[in-house]
């Protein structure tokens, strides 16, 4: 028995795992992957990336023992306020912080992980709420996208290009994109009036967005210039494929509908099965389509026929997909692996992947947003963490 064996054998718990990490560390590719089974089989929660694995992925360093960690704390909503890290030095920080007394409302996160965009809740009898981009590895001051003291709303989704230089969001019935990097507005549209929710999707390229609004309007937008390229009277959430040529959306009867982004001919509808669709998510070649609710439904585009409805059996939570929460913070990703779906309620948050098992669950809902190439969820509660997908 090595001693790598003896900690594996034991109890698991977060002393033994960071014990463990140098041993994972320095075994060859053969050895790590007959041992990976079991350190997989430990709870997500008590295998933290260690610092100097951290450092590693955040840098681009990737490595295969990186994909044993099932999460890394992030800090908290504190640490956003002041531009602080969790890990470091403290100190006081004489600038003025932004605003998330009452929690956040809306997550976006680069794949380096290296800083997070964040909207806070509005104090709806003074200020809206503050967006920001928060640095996840030092101490560095805000950049700002937008101040609550100019404006009254909150911005619930925040979307990030998939190679983390746009940011959009909506609030006040306007659309915005900045840049991620500088914060400098690239552009606004005017969206729609009375529009309430809206959606946001990038086609994985990146040089188109699509925006769906509760209020009947589905635009399809060129993300450098903030030109529209489509409109057409239809309802979110969205969905584009990898180059933003077909564009899908939902009905009120639940229908998932295809449509071609040059003229907006539709291609193809197809029923779901799910009480109702908070959230779609397109393969990147156009041909299937993950349609996520109470559950998950896989669509197969080329012959228009729907699949069973897949509803997590395990779970000790309910997955209402009616609850107004549900419909703001359940998102979906399509990755180089398949499909993800992120379900938010009220009682409880879960990540399942197409299939509809639950890879990861939490007693509470917390807002979440995928890293663009689906490799790390990041959740907004208490904490904010970030779980790494391929270890759940």
């Amino acid at each position: 028995m090595s001693p790598l064996d003896d900690l594996l054998d034991a109890r698991p718990t977060e002393a033994a795992w960071r014990r463990a990490c140098p041993l994972l560390a320095d075994l060859d590719a053969a050895a790590l992957a007959a041992v990976a089974p079991r350190v997989l089989a430990w709870p997500a929660q008590l295998r933290p990336m260690p610092d100097d694995w951290w450092a590693q992925w955040t840098a681009g360093d990737r490595r295969p023992h990186h994909d044993l960690a099932g999460t890394r704390m992030l800090g908290t909503l504190d640490h956003v306020e002041l531009g602080r890290v969790a890990e470091g030095p403290g100190g006081e920080d004489e600038a003025e912080g932004a605003y998330f007394y009452h929690g956040a409302t809306g997550v976006a996160a680069p794949s380096g992980l290296s800083w997070l965009a964040l909207g806070a809740a509005a104090e709806w009898h003074h200020n809206g709420g503050d967006v920001v981009r928060w640095s996840t590895l030092s101490h560095a001051s805000l950049i700002w996208y937008l101040e609550g003291d100019e404006y009254h709303d909150e911005a619930v989704d925040l979307q990030l290009s998939p190679d983390g230089g746009t940011l959009v969001t909506a609030v006040e019935g306007r659309w915005h994109a900045w840049s991620a990097a500088t914060g400098d507005e690239l552009w606004v549209d005017s969206g729609s009036p009375d529009q309430g929710l809206v959606r946001f999707a990038f086609s994985a390229d990146g040089r188109r967005v699509a925006a769906g609004t509760e209020s009947g309007t589905v635009a399809v937008i060129e993300t450098a210039s903030g030109r529209r390229l489509l409109t057409v009277p239809a309802s979110g959430p969205v969905a584009l494929d990898a180059t933003g040529d077909l564009l899908a959306h939902t009905t009120p009867e639940g229908d998932a509908v295809v449509r071609d982004t040059g003229g907006g001919a539709v291609v193809t509808t197809v029923p779901t099965s799910l009480t109702q669709v908070n959230a779609l998510a397109l393969a990147p070649d156009g041909g299937a389509l993950l349609a996520v609710g109470e559950g998950t439904q896989m669509i197969d585009l080329r012959t228009g026929t729907p699949g069973e409805p897949a509803h997590p059996a395990d779970l000790p939570l309910k997955l209402d997909a009616t609850c107004r929460y549900a419909v703001r913070a359940t998102r979906a990703l399509w990755t180089d692996t398949g499909p993800l779906a992120y379900i938010v309620t009220d009682g409880g948050s879960a990540l399942l992947n197409a299939e509809g098992r639950a890879l990861w669950a939490h007693p509470t809902g917390v807002i979440g947003a995928f890293t663009p190439d689906g490799r790390a969820l990041v959740t907004v509660g208490d904490t904010i963490e970030a779980w790494f997908v391929r270890a759940l």
